[in-house]
Order: structure tokens, then sequence, then C-alpha cells
């Protein structure tokens, strides 16, 4: 019987060991009991695997090799996916007093509550305000890890309770937002094995307009960065941002800079951005309790980070589909 006709039902599932016959000599030599060296046995389809085109004829061919190569790679990302690490990134100014016990909170309750079947999953937290100096630096900013990239039953969540909000040197509205971005992105200490980087992004004002000053306070300072620098900061490390907008101190000109820079991130990059996420309604006119603040900060985190997962999870549906489209994935 021809190949294209028993294809690509026509294979028959055997055993085959790992490492290979060759691949052990490789490994040990010309050594007797070789098969003491055995690691395990797999099920193995040899011959071709094709799928049909039109007339009968076959297309998509795939050795065994080719294609247990390609199911590898498709497992190999797959556990990549299941390792996941979350930095949340909280705006700490003074405009955050009235929600940054919320922010604090929310964060606390999310990440005890994380559930991690299945998962290897890090967590942590840090903090940023405004630039230290006249001069845009990631290096010159008030920042601070509070926690870092940890097990989500660790304590160290504890220390958020203890953070002293930013004094703002520049005495304006706007913060350096894009800077902090950049910098938890550049950070070293992210899992390079890991498939998933979030940064969650918690904060009400958004950044300065790039070439500009705020023309508030005392700030002479002209801002540098834009959306795509921080764009290009997420690609290059394989980070997702999750941004949530809170109240804060409302000013509205600043609160919508926040929303309207994330919406440009997202535009920017779709694959590397999650949608806004707000937890208030700009025609709200009365303060939340503080109770509901929590708990609005707590749903916009789980909301987020799961629009965020999905997107990655259909994404890498769709590498795998396009590496191997007889996966099963599909």
């Amino acid at each position: 019987m021809r190949e294209s006709e028993r294809c690509p039902a026509g294979r028959f599932p055997v055993l085959e060991q790992h490492p290979t016959a060759s691949q052990l000599v490789k490994l040990h030599g010309a050594i007797r009991n070789l098969d003491s060296k055995i690691e395990h046995y797999r099920v193995a389809m040899p011959g071709r695997a094709c799928t049909p085109g039109s007339a009968g004829a076959t297309q998509d061919c795939k050795s065994a090799i080719d294609h247990g190569s390609a199911r590898y790679a498709i497992d190999q990302q797959l556990r990549e996916f299941a390792t996941i690490d979350v930095m949340f990134l909280i705006d700490a100014t003074t405009s955050m007093d009235p929600y940054f016990p919320a922010a604090r909170q929310g964060v606390q309750k999310f990440v005890r509550e994380m559930n991690t079947d299945g998962l290897t999953i890090r967590v942590g937290a840090a903090i940023y305000g405004d630039y230290e100096t006249d001069v845009p630096d990631t290096k010159a900013m008030q920042y601070a890890t509070i926690v870092s990239l940890t097990q989500p039953s660790s304590p160290d969540f504890g220390r958020l309770g203890t953070v002293t909000l930013y004094i703002d040197k520049h005495a304006d509205n706007p913060e350096a937002s894009f800077a902090a971005i950049i910098r938890t992105a550049n950070n070293p200490y992210w899992n390079p094995n890991a498939g998933v980087r979030y940064i969650v992004h918690i904060g009400d004002h958004g950044n300065r307009v790039a070439g500009k000053t705020s023309g508030t306070g005392k700030s002479t300072l002209l801002e540098k960065y834009t959306e795509s620098h921080v764009v290009e900061a997420l690609k290059k490390n394989r980070i997702v941002y999750v941004p949530i907008a809170v109240r804060g101190t409302y000013r509205a000109e600043n609160n919508q800079a926040f929303v309207a820079q994330a919406n440009e991130i997202h535009r920017l990059a779709p694959s590397f951005a999650a949608p806004m996420t707000m937890t208030y309604r700009e025609t709200q006119t009365a303060e939340e309790r503080p109770e509901d603040r929590i708990e609005a900060v707590h749903k916009a985190l789980v909301a987020s980070v799961q629009i965020a997962r999905s997107a990655v999870s259909d994404a890498n549906r769709r590498i795998a589909c396009a590496q191997d489209p007889t996966s099963g994935i599909c």
C-alpha cells in the first residue's frame, strides 16, 4: 500500500527508548550494559504523517523525527507557559494617599487567593514616584522593590504595609510611570524560563508628555520617555503589561492621561499589553468606602490577569498549531 494511502492513520505505535541507541553511544561511549542507561520508553509513531490534499494527494508530510521534534518544542512551550512571574508596580506618590491602602490590600488579597495548581508562580511588588533630578532617568527616580519575586505564600507582602509615600520634588501631578515600567521590565530578577511575565501597574495619574514640562508646580523637567519606549522594553523582555486605573486624588487631566497612555501602549503592542481596567467611574461624585476600594482593586486584578493570560494562551495555541497542525492542540 502506498504511504499516501495509509497516512495519517496507517502508522502503528511502537515503544521507543530514550535516549536512543546512537545517543547512548555518544553520551557514554562503547561500554557494556548500555541498556541500564535507558531513562524511559515512550510511544512513537514511525513513518511519515501526512495531511490529505486534493484528489487523494498528500501534502505537509512529516517524518516521525520531524513530528517528534515539533511536539517536543510544543511541550517545552507549554511547560514555559506554566511558569509565571507577576510583578505588581504601584504608584506611591501622595496623590495615591486615598487609594494606596486599598491597592496594597487588594494586591495582598489577590496573592493570598492565587490559584497555583499546576503552575510555578512567583510574585513581587515595586513602588514608584517621580524623578529625583531635573533629568529623566530610570536610574535616578523614586523607585523601590518592596517584595522580590517569590512564592505567593511568602509573608513578604506584609512589607507593603510599611511603605511611606514619596514626596515629589517637582510638586506637580504627572508621575514617572513610563520610566518605572521600563525599569521594572529591565530588572534582572525575571525568571529566564518563565513563559509568562506580567507587570501589573496600579496608578492614578499618567506620565508627562515627551518633550514638555508638566506646566505645573516647580517642574522644569522635560520628559523624554514615550509609550514607544515602554513597548520596546516590554517586547525585549517578553513581558505583558496589565494596567489598572484607580481614582486616587482625582484630577481629570492627569487621570485621563493614565488611561489614554495605557490604551496607546495596548494599541502599539496588543500582544504585550492587556486592555485598560478601571476601578472607578469618572462621573461618580461620592467617595467610595475603603472596603469598596479594596474590592474594586481585587476584582480588577482578577479580571485583568485573566484577560492577559487568555491572550497569552491563545497566542501560544496559535504558535503550536503553526508548528504542528497534527498536534491535537488546534
